[in-house]
């Protein structure tokens, strides 16, 4: 039935889904697909909600914020690096990355020095506190992430890696400074449009 434009139709459940005629005489998305909409967003809120219960985890146990232990532990897998490298590794802007820097090295966990051949490099390397801390720090969270993500079969993993590039971009999560880090790259997988 067709009243105002509104299109009523059954689907395969049985439940009625109302469609408006759109623009070039396509249907909008309609109630089924607001329900799945829903859905997503409510697990990205769980995905948050268990990202900040660890990052409050970490916190209590060691004084250090997500972003530092990733990049303790990072420095720690790299050796000496440079700031440049290490932002790549953790995906976090040189900028944001020298305040986490900043912080490791007033906690004295991290030293900071110039290149004996171009002083405009700066590399970063643990000192002797930051090694124990990184024997002391709980699993991060992407760890055990990445042990549970390799158990799974390699075309679920694939499909699950292209399936959040596609939110990431729906999202315009590129344009922040928070992309994931995978084995210590980032992943930069975001479609743009």
């Amino acid at each position: 039935m067709i009243t105002d434009g509104n299109t009523y139709c059954g689907n395969s459940h049985g439940d009625v889904e109302l469609t408006r005629d759109g623009p070039n005489g396509r249907d909008m998305p309609g109630a089924q697909d607001g329900a799945e909409a829903a859905d997503v967003l409510s697990t990205i809120r769980m995905i948050i909600r268990a990202s900040d219960v660890f990052s409050k985890k970490l916190h209590r146990a060691t004084g250090l914020t997500t972003a530092q232990a990733v990049a303790l532990k990072a420095i720690a897998e790299a050796g000496e690096v440079t700031t440049r490298t290490l932002s790549a590794m953790v995906a976090i802007s040189q900028a944001t990355l020298t305040s986490v820097l900043d912080r490791l090295e007033a906690k004295n966990l991290i030293e900071r020095y110039r290149s004996a051949r171009d002083r405009r490099i700066v590399h970063a390397r643990l000192t002797p506190q930051g090694e124990a801390m990184l024997t002391s720090m709980p699993a991060l969270l992407d760890d055990k992430f990445m042990s549970r993500f390799a158990e799974l079969p390699a075309a679920r993993r694939q499909e699950i890696s292209s399936v959040l590039s596609d939110m990431a971009a729906m999202m315009n999560a590129d344009a922040t400074d928070a992309a994931p880090a995978v084995n210590g790259r980032a992943k930069a997988r975001v479609k743009r449009n």
